[in-house]
């Protein structure tokens, strides 16, 4: 089962802590293998560690086996780089061995040599404490931005009394004072 970690695309939708424990709830209940896509993480609060909230609460768990593909591709405008990461939670030693030795497998007859560059830029800028710091700024700026966008897409399709429900465009993303100047902006 493929979940957004956050900043779901098309939707943008974020789900809540409590509909993130449903949603591990069904994936348990169902045997399910859920495999996070993470590739906008600090995009949808600019927070990394807010965006990632919902892999440490199924890591937390210790009851699903899952994986993460992290990009870095988004978060650090490193698109024609494929730079990233695959994590591979498992519920045992035994399970861990058997996944390391596929990947290990999968990775030499896939890649021969890895793209070396973009990895080069993430290290330095995430070894430098004022680089990082520059990193987390712009993401903020970027997720802000996001939220100045839907906000306005909101607004016009309301406007426009386009037919259906738009709420959905604000849930989860938009902060309370926002939805605040919406009401104003809508009277």
């Amino acid at each position: 089962m493929v979940l957004h970690g956050c900043a779901h695309n098309p939707t943008g939708l974020d789900l809540s802590e409590e509909q993130w424990k449903t949603v591990a709830d069904i994936c348990e209940e169902k045997n399910l293998f859920p495999f996070f896509d993470l590739a906008y993480q600090g995009f949808a609060s600019g927070n990394l560690a807010n965006d990632a909230s919902p892999i440490r609460h199924f890591l937390r768990r210790r009851t699903l086996e899952f994986a993460v593909a992290q990009s870095f591709s988004k978060n650090f405008g490193l698109y024609g780089e494929r730079i990233g990461a695959l994590h591979i939670a498992t519920l045992s030693y035994e399970a861990s061995l058997k996944v390391v030795g596929e990947l290990a497998r999968l990775q030499r007859a896939e890649i021969t040599t890895a793209p070396a560059y973009g990895a080069r830029v993430v290290a330095t800028i995430l070894k430098d404490e004022a680089l990082f710091r520059q990193w987390q700024e712009d993401l903020d700026h970027m997720s802000g931005r996001m939220r100045r966008m839907r906000q306005r897409l909101y607004v016009e399709l309301t406007k426009r009394k386009t037919p259906g429900s738009w709420d959905h465009i604000l849930s989860e993303v938009l902060p309370l004072f926002a939805q605040r100047r919406l009401a104003l902006i809508n009277g």
